[in-house]
């Protein structure tokens, strides 16, 4: 019988036998070798426990949205955070070339600046404009993604009419160590070096960095002319570090965090006017402190404060106008208090702050604006014939040089058992127009209009969830209405000049479907399906002549994505396909940009010795594609990526 000898093995280990070592449980080193190996040993197959992660009473409203974490995040931790989010439903990523090009986030049909980019719950977007660059937040030390698609000013203030895209960094917990070392086409090679470890019995602390570099000159087929061509100036070196520790100050958690980003890149221009000498040069800096009580109280109190600094330089000695040389610096100061009390069937949450914006530029000037907030949000939990939750949020937003906004929302769920989930929302979002759009300076080819109003949105949102099917199947499926006006829009205008514009308004409105499977293939096997479309509708609402009822630009009108993962024993083997279809590049949707499929495969290993290997085909088809005008992006291109990993790195 195998029970006697692991009997006797505990008996003799046990602090009451005379004279025995007592054996602490969570230390196998204390039982002496002579009881290992006299014991049996039965291998049993491994047990994965998977569940889904506990909703945050006071999370997002019930808008429609995708949550990235665990696994999803772990195929990409080597990564950006435009690779993880390019096959999301309903969030399109338009690039202007190469591997080191910025990708700007689209949500729904919005514009680059309507989408609003969170980390930690502190915002990236800064009041210049332009639009928050993916690729410049790694995913090293990243939690959880969640992508909040439809108005959401009521959580998060200005720029949010598409949406919200709010990233959560992990918390150090134990000694972990992860080192990734990566080469690929175009002589691009990633270097990523992560760890975390416990400072003291209070403290823990966790550093990342990642040098990024490439030569990011790349062949292309012009298809207009039938020839082939090459991108050049498209080099790019990037490095990125990140520090964090937090503390365990028995009634109260405090975390402080900084991070920096060192950015130099060629700019290489379009296909029709290249440009070989122009050169950008990036700098970021955050740094923050967050203070979180701990005990349990009728009120938990927040207090959070942070300072973001980001400055851009563009330099073209053979601008075709003469040589451009111009910096601009922004900074942001912000800080905000909250209170929230938690109840079994009530939840409220309030919370008031502010900050300031300043700009230093060659081009906008020295300019500064205050904004302060409150907000309020509650839910309210009801059991009849399955489970209400009734949710109702509001915002008001005092932003200098403006009237005050004031941005409600009120969203329900019901769930009549386990398998549905049905929600609907409806509230408005606004966005104040960047220091860009209103001090820009009179030049030859372009000006700022002083006299912007802000742009207002207003949304409606109605959603199912399926899920508890076989093969662990959840389907998703959500309809949504927007209407934007005031619509900030730059056109040309009187010789040549363009100018932004309040030209009236936008009705956007669309389908977007997700299904996710996973199959058990025996064993350690097992394949996992996800496949994702959207259907959208935009329509231009300016009532100016030959526009008006057209599509917006750039806003294709399908898009889809099939992502499959097949887990075998000593590897697995991914795939991830997107589609887009045409999109007209005019606003009287004269000219259009032919839709395009790109597919990437990934084989990556399994650890030996806590070292894996990956090699991956990125655009398998080598696929000429253009999400600009003149702007092509890179055909086939390989990388292959070593990793060493101790601990829950």
């Amino acid at each position: 019988m195998r029970t006697l000898p692991i009997a006797l093995a505990l008996l003799v280990t046990s602090p009451a036998w005379p004279g025995a070592t007592p054996a602490r449980a969570d230390d196998p080193a204390a039982i002496p070798d002579s009881v290992w190996t006299s014991l049996p040993w039965t291998v049993l197959p491994r047990i994965e426990v998977r569940g889904r992660a506990p909703v945050d009473a006071l999370g997002p409203l019930p808008l429609a949205s995708t949550r990235l974490e665990g696994a999803d995040l772990d195929r990409y931790r080597d990564d950006d955070l435009a690779t993880l989010l390019a096959p999301v439903t309903g969030l399109r990523l338009a690039s202007a070339g190469g591997p080191a090009a910025p990708a700007r986030p689209s949500l729904r049909g919005s514009t680059f600046e309507q989408v609003l980019v969170l980390v930690d719950g502190r915002r990236r977007n800064v009041a210049q404009g332009g639009g928050v660059d993916l690729s410049d937040i790694p995913l090293a030390s990243v939690e959880s993604v969640e992508i909040a698609r439809g108005g959401a000013s009521a959580l998060f203030g200005g720029d949010a009419i598409g949406g919200a895209i709010q990233v959560r960094t992990r918390a150090p917990r134990r000694t972990s160590w992860r080192v990734h070392a990566e080469a690929g086409s175009f002589e691009e090679r990633t270097l990523l070096l992560t760890g975390t470890t416990e400072l003291s019995s209070r403290w823990s602390g966790r550093a990342s960095y990642r040098d990024f570099g490439t030569r990011g000159d790349y062949p292309y087929r012009d298809d207009a002319r039938g020839t082939e061509r090459r991108v050049q100036n498209g080099d790019a070196t990037e490095r990125h570090a990140e520090l964090r520790a937090d503390a365990d100050l028995d009634a109260w958690s405090l975390r402080l965090d900084a991070s920096g980003l060192d950015a130099e890149r060629g700019v290489p221009g379009s296909e029709e006017f290249p440009t070989p000498s122009a050169r950008t040069a990036d700098r970021q800096w955050t740094a923050g402190a967050r203070l979180a009580q701990n005990v349990a109280r009728p009120w938990r109190a927040t207090f959070d404060a942070s300072w973001l600094g980001r400055s851009h330089a563009y330099r073209e000695p053979a601008a075709a106008f003469g040589p451009i040389d111009e910096s601009h610096r922004n900074q942001r100061v912000e800080f905000e208090s909250a209170l929230e009390r938690i109840a079994t069937t009530s939840k409220i949450r309030l919370a008031g702050g502010g900050s300031v914006d300043w700009l230093d530029s060659t081009t906008d000037g020295e300019r500064a604006r205050a904004t302060a907030h409150v907000r309020a949000r509650t839910t309210r939990d009801v059991s009849w014939r399955g489970t209400w939750r009734a949710t109702l949020a509001a915002r008001v937003d005092a932003v200098e040089g403006f009237a005050p906004f004031a941005a409600p929302r009120v969203g329900l769920e019901y769930a009549p058992g386990e398998r549905w989930r049905w929600r609907a929302s409806a509230g408005t979002s606004w966005r104040a127009p960047t220091f860009d759009d209103l001090f820009w300076p009179a030049r030859a080819t372009a000006a700022g209009n002083p006299d912007l109003r802000a742009e207002r949105g207003r949304d409606a949102d109605l959603g199912v969830t399926l899920q508890g099917l076989p093969r662990e199947t959840t389907v998703t499926v959500d309809a949504f209405l927007r209407d934007v006006t005031d619509l900030i829009q730059w056109s040309p205008g009187a010789s040549g000049v363009w100018r932004p514009h309040n030209i009236g308004g936008a009705l956007v409105g669309g389908v977007e479907a997700e299904c996710r499977s996973r199959f058990e293939l025996g064993g350690r096997r097992s394949l996992s399906l996800a496949l994702s479309g959207a259907w959208l509708s935009t329509r231009d609402t300016t009532g100016e002549p030959n526009v008006d009822g057209r599509e917006l630009p750039y806003r294709p009108r399908r898009t889809g994505a099939i992502d499959v993962r097949l887990d075998l024993s000593a590897f697995a083997l991914e795939s991830t396909w997107r589609a887009i279809d045409d999109v007209y590049v005019t606003r009287a949707n004269t000219k259009a940009l032919p839709g395009y499929v790109l597919g990437d495969v990934r084989l990556r290993t399994v650890a030996v010795h806590d070292v894996a290997a990956d090699l991956g085909v990125r655009n398998v088809t080598n696929e000429s594609a253009r999400d600009f005008r003149d702007y092509p992006l890179p055909g086939r291109t390989l990388f292959l990526g070593l990793s060493w990993a101790r601990g829950d790195a």
